[in-house]
């Protein structure tokens, strides 16, 4: 299927699902939190280098959190809860890294195939949250330190702690006006199709 159809039928579906969800509720689910605690611990006891890794989406499938004004569009929440309880738990064993993935760096902001050629391929992503093996490939090289293949990959994700956690939302905000600005017919496309995930 042309990878607009999949984000406009499935991925806008999706957000709009979980953008209605979390506007009635955005509590932290304390099993999720718990869960992701024994995780650290048992890693920290085992010895074990442990890497968590918030994984990315495409722009267009992001900007409609801030388009259509959810709680919390830059997920701030979850980035803090993530850092602090990697700070609590993770102090005796070896370090835990957060990779962070999930903005508006340029390969999440690849265009999207031509209207008038909607089969195109394109390289780093299948819709709007799910990234092609090429795009995968560079979150393991950087997140295990592998050689890369191309210089500009070193500038795709982040590690993540509590204390670059204002910079990183500012960062993240940053690149939502500049999707905006450099991709003014994308951006216009999914501010056009985002509330048309029904088919007639």
């Amino acid at each position: 299927r042309p990878l607009r159809d999949v984000i406009q039928y499935v991925s806008f579906m999706w957000s709009d699902r979980f953008i209605s969800q979390r506007k009635e509720s955005i509590d932290v689910n304390d099993d999720k939190v718990e869960s992701l605690r024994r995780i650290i611990r048992l890693c920290q006891q085992k010895n074990i280098r442990l890497i968590l890794c918030i994984p990315p989406n495409h722009a267009a499938y992001l900007s409609v959190f801030r388009l259509k004004d959810d709680p919390d569009p830059g997920f701030r929440i979850d980035r803090e809860l993530i850092t602090r309880v990697i700070a609590e738990e993770a102090d005796e064993g070896p370090p835990v890294e957060l990779w962070d993935f999930n903005d508006f760096h340029p390969y999440n902001c690849e265009d999207l195939p031509p209207i008038d050629d909607p089969r195109k391929p394109t390289e780093f992503w299948a819709d709007g949250t799910h990234a092609l093996p090429s795009l995968g490939k560079i979150m393991l090289a950087r997140m295990l330190g592998w050689p890369l293949e191309n210089p500009e990959h070193s500038t795709y994700g982040t590690q993540l702690d509590a204390a670059d956690l204002e910079e990183r939302l500012a960062v993240i905000a940053q690149g939502y006006e500049r999707y905006r600005n450099e991709h003014p017919e994308d951006f216009q496309w999914v501010v056009d199709h985002m509330d048309k995930w029904e088919r007639n």
